[in-house]
């Protein structure tokens, strides 16, 4: 029931993902959870594709899979994107966003929820944080119908730069270079 990738975890587009934690239950046995080799970077998004691998392959089952993602130097994360592509339905996957590690219900405080998305096979959804963070704790809950068969879904993980000190200082110099410009055309003093 461990990932593919390891418990440590991996860096892909100046995110970190790790404390990887995979469960199967309600009918299945054991699960596999990996990235796939389609997984992409932008400068704004970074989208992981999960390859998942239930036993037995065929529902009714249910896969738990939950990581942390840590923002690199100079990034936010401001959302997810979540896209079901079930082979064969029922397959509903329910996500929820935290600030915090999650209970070992796989919960969180509403005051530390960050977001929570629900798709059923062939959907997507997105939703955009309150306000971007440097961390982000995901749960995912793969609940496979009776007759559902899932082998990969992909997860986007929006990213937005943070400006750097200088650049906030040199728009700041232009402000207050506009303003004395406007003020002494104005014919206003100075002093």
């Amino acid at each position: 029931m461990s990932p593919r990738w390891g418990r440590p975890g991996c860096d892909l587009g100046g995110l970190t993902f790790n404390n990887f934690a995979v469960s199967a239950s309600a009918g299945f046995t054991a699960a596999t959870v990996g990235l796939g080799p389609s997984s992409t970077v932008s400068p704004t998004n970074v989208n992981l594709l999960f390859q998942i691998a239930p036993t037995p392959g065929i529902g009714p089952g249910d896969v738990l899979l939950s990581y942390g993602v840590t923002a690199g130097p100079g990034l936010r994360l401001t959302g997810i994107d979540l896209t079901n592509d079930a082979i064969l339905a029922p397959v509903t996957i329910g996500e929820v966003a935290c600030r915090v590690p999650f209970t070992l219900g796989g919960t969180c405080a509403p005051a530390d929820r960050l977001a929570a998305l629900a798709v059923n096979a062939g959907g997507s959804a997105a939703v955009l944080f309150a306000s971007p963070v440097n961390f982000a704790f995901l749960h995912k809950d793969i609940a496979v119908g009776s007759g559902g068969f899932i082998s990969d879904f992909s997860n986007s993980h929006s990213l937005q730069p943070v400006p750097e000190p200088a650049t906030l200082l040199l728009f700041g110099t232009a402000l207050a270079g506009m303003g004395l410009t406007w003020r002494r055309r104005k014919g206003g003093s100075l002093t």
